[in-house]
């Protein structure tokens, strides 16, 4: 599966705040609320390593625990970058590439 979406900022902004933590926290709330579990505080931006954490659903109902495990590779270009998450489980893993329209 592929989404796609359209966004009017420039390409250097959109991989900042893919990078931010902050970003997965606006897009999760109020449905999922991500709490680090190990290690116990969250970075300011993402780096490779794997980050175990604890959900709730509407920050009061227990939703077990998840690994994100982050992988930035390098890339060929300058102007392709990608954030990987392979955390979810072995069947599963999603990915953020931002393209220039």
């Amino acid at each position: 599966m592929q989404l796609n979406y359209s966004l009017d900022m420039p390409l250097d902004e959109v991989w900042n705040r893919l990078k931010k933590v902050s970003t997965l926290h606006y897009v999760a709330d109020p449905i999922l609320k991500f709490e680090a579990v190990h290690p116990n505080v969250f970075p300011e931006e993402w780096h490779d390593g794997d980050y175990e954490t604890s959900l709730s659903l509407f920050g009061y109902i227990p939703f077990g625990r998840q690994h994100i495990v982050i992988e930035i590779p390098n890339t060929i270009s300058n102007d392709t970058k990608v954030l990987i998450d392979h955390g979810m489980d072995q069947w599963f893993e999603h990915g953020s590439t931002p393209l220039p329209l």
